[in-house]
C-alpha cells in the first residue's frame, strides 16, 4: 500500500525446498536379495517479509525489509538385512528459524539512467534437531533406541549487490547487475559438531535487455515484457 511518499509491502515466499526423490537400493548374493536400503527427505523454508520504503526528493528511493524465516526438514534412512532379519533406521527432524534485514537504495541519476544497491545482513539460521537411531533384531530379542536432541545454527553470510538500468527508448532498456556473496563466512553445526565447509566468496553478474511490446487487451492498453540476457556465476 502507498501513503504519500511511503510504501509498505507484506510478502510470503517459499525460498528453499528440501524435497528429494526417494532412493532405494537392493543387494543380491547368489541371485537372492539379502539387503535393502532406502533414503527419503522432505522439507522447506519459508520467508515472511515486511518492507517499508520512502521516496526522498525526486531522485532517490530507499527501503528496508524485515525478514522472518521458518522451515523444517525430515530425513529417514532405513537399512534392512532380510537374511538376518535386522533393521537399522535413522530418523532426523529439524525445525529452522531466523531473522535478518535487507535494505536498498534506488537513485535516478539521469532521465535514462537508474542505479540501485542492495544489502542483506548476515544471520544465524537456528535449528532445533531430534535424532532417532534404532537397531532391531527380533530373532535375538534386541531393540536398541538412541535418541538425541540439539540446538544448532547455520551461519548465513552477508551479501550485497549493484544494479543499473539504462533506457534507450520508451520501450527498450538495458539492465545489468552484480551480486557478491561472502560464503567464506558460512558456518554449519549438526548435532553439536562443526561441519567443515571450505566455501569461497562468490559473485554473480548478469546483463540483458528488455523490450515492452505494446498491445491492446480487452480494450485496454497493455505491455508484454520481452527479456533476453546472460548471466555468469562464479
Amino acid at each position: 500500500c502507498n501513503f504519500k511518499n511511503w510504501a509498505v509491502a507484506l510478502t510470503a515466499a517459499l525460498v528453499e525446498s528440501y524435497d528429494r526423490p526417494g532412493v532405494s537400493a537392493r543387494s543380491y548374493f547368489e541371485g537372492l536379495p539379502y539387503d535393502d536400503i532406502s533414503f527419503g527427505q522432505t522439507g522447506h523454508l519459508r520467508n515472511l517479509n515486511l518492507a517499508v520504503a520512502r521516496k526522498i526528493g525526486n531522485a532517490v528511493q530507499a527501503g528496508i525489509g524485515f525478514n522472518l524465516v521458518r522451515g523444517e526438514l525430515h530425513r529417514e534412512v532405513i537399512d534392512q538385512d532380510s537374511d538376518a532379519n535386522i533393521t537399522i533406521s535413522h530418523l532426523v527432524d529439524q525445525e529452522f528459524s531466523g531473522f535478518y534485514l535487507n535494505a536498498g537504495v534506488l537513485a535516478r541519476l539521469t532521465e535514462r539512467l537508474d542505479l540501485a544497491c542492495v544489502v542483506r545482513t548476515p544471520y544465524d539460521r537456528k535449528a532445533k534437531g531430534q535424532s532417532r537411531l534404532r537397531y532391531q533384531a527380533p530373532l535375538g530379542g534386541t531393540d536398541i533406541l538412541i535418541e538425541a536432541a540439539s540446538d544448532d545454527r547455520y551461519r548465513q553470510p552477508w551479501a550485497a549487490g549493484l544494479g543499473v538500468r539504462y533506457g534507450l527508448s520508451e520501450n527498450f532498456r538495458l539492465v545489468g547487475d552484480l551480486v557478491y556473496f561472502l560464503w567464506s563466512q558460512y558456518r554449519a553445526e549438526f548435532f553439536g559438531e562443526d561441519e567443515r565447509r571450505d566455501f569461497c566468496n562468490t559473485f554473480k553478474a548478469g546483463a540483458g535487455g528488455e523490450y515492452s511490446l505494446r498491445i491492446r487487451l480487452f480494450g485496454q492498453d497493455a505491455a508484454i515484457p520481452l527479456r533476453l540476457g546472460i548471466s555468469y556465476d562464479r
